[in-house]
């Protein structure tokens, strides 16, 4: 039950920011995810919300308050912080009752993005410069957390918006088996689609263009890259352009290691021929490559 149902409603103030994070609900985890965020990464726009904690804190919120919030347009995103699996999918489905699905993120249930939170705190306490980028878009569920965590970066976009290029689909390296339809899969995307996502939009620059034409005339340096593309030959090209250009003590996340061949063969191709190496992250279908501080 909200016990805190009598509280002061989220401000008509407050629903005009964007780039909000709500942390639910504030026990043990939350706590330490507030930490990071707030104190390690410098991020200003967070608000705890417990059912409990918001009889004795006025500065947390609770679940009702978040009814209020206009959640289209990348104006606010809920993290889950609880690492209880008895209780896990109770706090999750009440969560649902106020929240749509695709503005929640699973702080310890979601690898990638738990290593996305603790990513941008290295990059901001190590002071490591460039701009962020993301290859692969598609409809943007995780480009909208790589902007929130990176609020006074520039984040370049690169996708066709149109699926696959089939000239790139190669039998031998991108699953043999593969089908036309498959081929024909992310299609169903957009640029304003991508764009209403986004809490900093000034900062979001889209190049609609495929791999590797889309990264003609870029000049600037990286701190992060998150790569994305399903095919071998666009993420070796990826590879091989982003790894000159990112500082030191940037990172290169690569998802799909291990569920596509083509993705594994770039990512240990591009490996031998630059003498780096990757690690595997969390989430099982991911790998990050980092530069050392220097």
């Amino acid at each position: 039950m909200d016990s805190c149902s009598q509280a002061k409603p989220y401000g008509d103030e407050k629903r005009e920011e964007r780039g909000q994070i709500f942390i639910y609900p504030y026990g043990d985890v939350g706590k330490k995810l507030y930490d990071i965020l707030k104190n390690q990464c410098g991020i200003e726009n967070i608000t705890a919300v417990d059912n409990r904690a918001c009889s004795e804190h006025e500065g947390i919120r609770s679940l009702s308050d978040l009814s209020g919030t206009e959640w289209e347009g990348g104006k606010g995103f809920v993290i889950v912080a609880s690492d209880s699996r008895k209780y896990y999918t109770e706090l999750r489905n009440e969560l649902r009752k106020y929240v749509p699905d695709e503005y929640i993120a699973d702080f310890c249930g979601d690898g990638r993005f738990a290593s996305l939170v603790m990513t941008s705190r290295e990059i901001r306490r190590n002071k490591v410069p460039g701009s962020i980028a993301e290859a692969g878009v598609y409809q943007g569920d995780f480009a909208k957390w790589i902007n929130l965590l990176f609020p006074d970066r520039k984040l370049y976009l690169f996708d066709s918006f149109e699926g696959f290029q089939t000239e790139q689909v190669a039998d031998q390296r991108d699953n043999a088996a593969q089908t036309d339809e498959w081929i024909q899969m992310l299609k169903d995307t957009s640029v304003a689609l991508v764009m209403d996502k986004m809490a900093y939009r000034s900062l979001v620059t889209v190049k609609k263009v495929f791999v590797p034409d889309t990264f003609k005339g870029i000049e600037d340096t990286f701190a992060f890259v998150n790569l994305d593309m399903d095919l071998y030959q666009p993420t070796y090209d990826a590879l091989v352009f982003f790894w000159p250009r990112l500082s030191r003590g940037g990172y290169i996340f690569v998802h799909d290691f291990g569920i596509y061949d083509g993705i594994e063969e770039a990512v240990k191709q591009f490996c031998m021929e630059f003498h780096t190496g990757y690690v595997c992250l969390s989430d099982r279908a991911s790998v990050a490559l980092a530069k050392p501080l220097g």
